[in-house]
């Protein structure tokens, strides 16, 4: 998806910014005298969050707003539902009745199909993260996919999840056509699924199992390290497990723990399950060979039901406690690896990007990039102190969210960048950090 100019004036507009305004004048009022440090710490909160207040966390755009069938867009809710004629509808281009809470979608001639826009996600089933239709997505060439908007999970036409952490497919209703006639009965959900030939891998639940002679890549932290949100395969953890295989000349594995955790969630489940595979690899005399790790983006996702557009002091005291609380998660997290890892294996730390520069002038100075220049200390920081390498990936996706990402996802192409700073970094290691892995 490519925000368009308008769309982004409108995320950012008048009430937007006059909030941010109020809340920036609130923070150098109670911080900036006697907390200069908190001060700026506090910027990086304000900056992110206009742009999760603005535009409800997601940038909106035309392809984003869902189609709305023509005989329901005034409807009241019903448990048994006159969806038209199937005639009406065109194979592979649903259509959503937004009251009802579901889309319906023809499948071949006759087979049609009412999928809930009730993200599968427990923890994204609010009406804000409803299931969204996306026709100009593109997985393995073909065009048109469901996607989370929260949880950024992808569906085929089917309903059929295909990536990310949703964990099944969307619910199904059942449906009957008599002479033509749709009717979607709302009450009844169905048990069997439609199958379909695509079939990629999810994300990995727990840790594989491995060829004897493979070393190990394992990746960590949020959605962008299982390779959100199409094939995973496709992502850039892979083709970083590819040139280090080549580097190293020997197998490597990519091994993927990541979910769409906050830093807490990651201390709380994650990181266990990391550490647990890292003491079990030494104990195999398996090699871990390189570690990334990406997390505390969706930490910020806390201040939206708090802020609400307003600079209150419950909000301002949210944005400190965030940040604050990262600080200590993110050194716990360094710490914890690192009592594990082999000390040779290099720590790949990513930062934030600006999912909003498209490279328009004004795209420079905005909220968003002010805040991810601030924020991104954090990251920077944190890997210096623990002698991990930074991934520059805001550098690199400067002036290119419209070519590089979907929403807020990278696309493939995103992703081959993204592989390219791995490999980048990489090479740049002492010899130390790649020497003893090396299979002679």
């Amino acid at each position: 998806m490519q925000p368009t100019p308008s769309v982004f004036g409108a995320c950012l507009g008048s009430a937007s910014l006059l909030s941010g305004v109020t809340i920036a004048a609130k923070l150098e009022t109670r911080y900036r005298n006697h907390q200069p440090a908190m001060f700026e710490r506090l910027l990086v909160a304000l900056g992110l969050t206009l742009l999760f207040l603005a535009c409800g966390g997601r940038a909106a755009s035309p392809a984003n707003t869902p189609s709305t069938a023509p005989d329901s867009s005034q409807a009241q809710p019903s448990a048994v539902v006159a969806a038209g004629r199937i005639e009406d509808y065109t194979s592979g281009e649903p259509k959503q009745f937004v009251r009802e809470k579901f889309w319906l979608a023809r499948v071949g001639d006759d087979l049609v199909l009412a999928l809930s826009d009730r993200d599968p996600h427990p923890g994204f089933a609010g009406d804000q993260c409803r299931i969204v239709w996306r026709p100009d997505a593109v997985i393995d060439a073909r065009y048109g996919w469901f996607r989370g908007k929260c949880s950024g999970s992808m569906f085929n036409v089917n309903g059929r999840i295909v990536s990310g952490p949703s964990g099944h497919s969307m619910d199904r209703y059942a449906v009957t056509v008599s002479d033509g006639a749709i009717a979607v009965d709302t009450r009844q959900v169905l048990e069997e699924s439609i199958d379909d030939p695509l079939n990629y891998s999810p994300p990995h639940p727990s840790t594989p199992r491995l060829a004897d002679d493979a070393a190990v890549y394992l990746s960590l932290g949020d959605s962008l390290q299982y390779g959100c949100c199409g094939d995973p395969l496709r992502s850039a953890h892979p083709i970083f497990a590819r040139f280090l295989s080549e580097r190293l000349n020997r197998p490597v594995e990519w091994v993927t723990l990541a979910g769409n955790d906050t830093t807490s969630e990651f201390i709380g489940s994650q990181l266990e399950v990391a550490v647990a595979a890292l003491e079990r690899y030494r104990r195999e005399g398996r090699p871990v060979v390189a570690i990334t790790l990406s997390i505390g983006g969706n930490d910020l996702l806390a201040l939206k039901p708090i802020c609400r557009g307003r600079g209150s002091p419950e909000c301002i005291d949210k944005f400190a406690q965030i940040l604050e609380r990262y600080r200590q998660e993110i050194d716990l997290i360094y710490r914890r690896l690192e009592q594990v890892k082999d000390p040779q294996t290099p720590i790949f730390q990513l930062n934030v990007y600006d999912a909003y520069d498209c490279g328009r002038v004004a795209d420079k100075v905005s909220a968003s990039a002010v805040g991810v220049q601030l924020f991104n200390n954090g990251p920077a920081a944190a890997a210096e102190r623990h002698g991990a390498k930074l991934i520059d990936v805001n550098a690199a996706f400067r002036g290119k969210a419209c070519e590089y990402l979907i929403d807020v996802d990278p696309t493939y192409r995103g992703h081959a960048v993204i592989a390219e700073l791995y490999r980048t970094a990489y090479e740049a290691l002492p010899a130390e950090s790649v020497e003893p892995f090396v299979r002679q």
